[in-house]
């Protein structure tokens, strides 16, 4: 074979792949390294000092605080978070409120935290929300769950694969993230809100978001789903492309970089393309935040 053969055969074989894969890097490193700017809403008030789940819902924004308090939900217009409705949950308990999400008319709350693993059943309350004008709402479904691939037992502190803080609604079903502490991926488990009263759920699937999963919300708009949390103190955020199959694909990753050392644990995708996210009280007072998803994920270049 002539040289100058063997020489194009060279160049397409080894240089236009590496070009293909540089353009398709190129799409996603601008906003990686450059986000679009969050925008500082407000100071929360202290009522919701431990904000841990977020939801936009009924036109209006939804959060609770964690770990033991009052079966309580706030809600509140984003503009004006102090001028805000409380309202009692009738037949729930809060062990460990992690996460909210809101489908097929129905608020559905996540008592899933299980930071030593001694919990081997979780539980998800439904709840109808109506318009949110009442003062008490009542769960008149309790899911109760647990991870078939989860053994029983105490683990020390951060060395847990199954703690868990994240909730979406999805297509039909409720989809439940973990919180791996041991090589920061997250297993999904999938739940109908038509499940008999107690389940055993297996992974669907486990993704590599390389972070602390803490907060979960699908854009049904353009079929994007939006992870937050943190690892080494930084928080971030992942967008996972979903339009095509409900196998998530990564496309998107933006570091809060001005947020370190903050504890952001909730995410909810709102009306305009807004993102809303919280953190909790810690060296700062709680606040709300939002952020405009990005022009180029409407819609995001199919692959």
């Amino acid at each position: 074979m002539p040289d100058w053969r063997k020489r194009l055969i060279y160049i397409t074989v080894v240089f236009i792949p590496l070009f293909v894969s540089c353009r398709t890097i190129r799409i996603y490193e601008p906003l990686s390294e450059k986000p679009e700017k969050e925008m500082f809403l407000s100071l929360l008030p202290d009522e919701m000092r431990e904000t841990s789940g977020l939801e936009w819902a009924c036109g209006k924004i939804i959060t609770f605080n964690d770990s033991g308090g009052d079966p309580v939900l706030y809600s509140f217009d984003p503009h004006t978070p102090y001028t805000y409705q409380t309202h009692f949950v009738k037949n729930a308990v809060n062990i460990d409120w992690e996460d909210i999400a809101y489908g097929n008319n129905r608020i559905f709350i996540a008592d899933v935290g299980n930071n030593y693993g001694i919990r081997d059943t979780l539980t998800i309350y439904c709840l109808r929300p109506g318009t949110l004008d009442s003062d008490t709402l009542i769960a008149d479904t309790v899911l109760i769950f647990s991870f078939k691939d989860k053994s029983p037992g105490f683990v020390e502190m951060r060395q847990n694969a199954f703690d868990c803080e994240a909730l979406a609604w999805i297509g039909d079903s409720l989809w439940i993230f973990t919180k791996n502490w041991l090589d920061h991926t997250t297993s999904v488990y999938r739940l109908s809100p038509n499940a008999s009263r107690y389940s055993e759920l297996s992974p669907s699937q486990v993704l590599d978001p390389g972070m602390l999963v803490t907060g979960a919300d699908y854009c049904e708009e353009n079929k994007m789903l939006w992870l937050i949390g943190y690892r080494n103190y930084q928080p971030s955020m992942r967008v996972y492309d979903l339009r095509r199959s409900s196998e998530p694909r990564l496309v998107l990753f933006l570091h809060l970089r001005n947020r370190f050392g903050l504890q952001t644990e909730a995410v909810a995708c709102g009306p305009d393309n807004t993102v809303y996210f919280t953190y909790e009280k810690s060296r700062k007072a709680q606040g709300l935040f939002s952020i405009q998803q990005p022009a180029l994920l409407f819609p995001f270049p199919e692959k």
